[in-house]
Order: structure tokens, then C-alpha cells, then sequence
């Protein structure tokens, strides 16, 4: 089996990526967690990514069902609140010109489970160790 780490991102970037919008309710945002399988979801506008929601943000709201949180010994009510208002905008990405080995590298410098990968500034979608596994074993599957 010979993998070629040159081979470009592209190749295995995952493209069927649900994503939200910066101004979507958080109770949105749920609803699509509960629907996929993912713990992150790309924040986009006009294709652009704006940042990442972690599924963990909502452990809490998962284990009530109810959008009330305690805030200095008061419940307070999230629901009005945005993705925005939760979402990760530090985000390391990868160009759409990088190649496998790229990817490699910035899985172990940046311990990062998600790789988005951009076009310029257009969001294309997300590579994972899971893709990278993928794209190994058709390789090995075709020798």
C-alpha cells in the first residue's frame, strides 16, 4: 500500500456538512445536534465560515430539555440567545490547496478533531481523522 501525502485535501474533504447561521436560535441549533451525529457544526454566512459550535456547549440544556441556566444563584433564560453568543470564532483552517500531509501535521500540532477547510474565504467543508482513514483503506482496497 502506498499512500501519497501529497495527494491534495480536496480529495477527502467531506462536503455534506450541515452548518448554521451566526443568527440562529440556539434551540436551532439543538435540534440539529439531536438530528446529526456530529460534536461540531461550521457556523456560515454567505459561504463564509464564521466560526464552530461544539455540541458540549449543550450538555446542560440536553440533560434538562429547558433553556434556563443559573447565572449567580438566578435561572436566566437562554432561548433568545444566538449561535453567535456561543460559538468558537478562533478557528485554524486549511486551504483547499493543501495536501494530505498538511492535514497530518495539523491534527497532531493543533490536537483538533476537524479540519475546515476553505477556499479563499468560502467555506468547503471539514476533514477529520475519519476521512483520512477512509481515504486509506480504499487505497488499500484497491491493491
Amino acid at each position: 500500500m502506498n499512500i501519497n501525502l501529497n495527494t491534495k485535501i480536496i480529495d477527502i474533504v467531506n462536503k455534506k456538512i450541515r452548518t448554521l447561521h451566526p443568527k440562529d436560535s440556539i434551540e436551532h441549533a439543538q435540534i440539529i445536534f439531536q438530528q446529526t451525529d456530529r460534536k461540531i457544526l461550521p457556523v456560515v454566512s454567505n459561504h463564509e465560515l464564521k466560526g464552530i459550535l461544539f455540541k458540549q456547549t449543550f450538555k446542560a440544556i440536553e440533560k434538562t430539555n429547558k433553556f434556563l441556566i443559573k447565572v449567580n444563584k438566578q435561572l436566566v433564560d437562554i432561548s433568545p440567545m444566538r449561535v453567535e453568543d456561543f460559538m468558537t470564532t478562533d478557528v485554524k483552517v486549511l486551504s483547499v490547496r493543501s495536501e494530505i500531509i498538511d492535514a497530518l501535521e495539523f491534527f497532531t500540532e493543533h490536537r483538533q478533531y476537524y479540519i475546515p477547510i476553505i477556499d479563499i474565504k468560502t467555506f468547503v467543508g471539514l476533514v477529520t481523522p475519519y476521512d483520512f482513514f477512509k481515504f486509506c483503506i480504499n487505497i488499500y482496497e484497491e491493491n
